[in-house]
């Protein structure tokens, strides 16, 4: 049974997604998710130590 390790990596990281895009389509439907905030912030200022 060793290879239910693997097989199971791959169920996980597929609820892991799931997960992810049920969270934001509820968001979204929700009206707590715009457009603009769902885009990735690629500018990302640093901070001044």
């Amino acid at each position: 049974m060793g290879i239910d390790h693997f097989l199971d990596m791959g169920r996980s990281a597929i609820n892991v997604l799931g997960n992810g895009i049920a969270t934001a389509m509820l968001s979204k439907n929700e009206g707590l998710l715009t457009d603009e905030e769902a885009q990735p912030d690629w500018e990302v200022e640093k901070a001044e130590a």
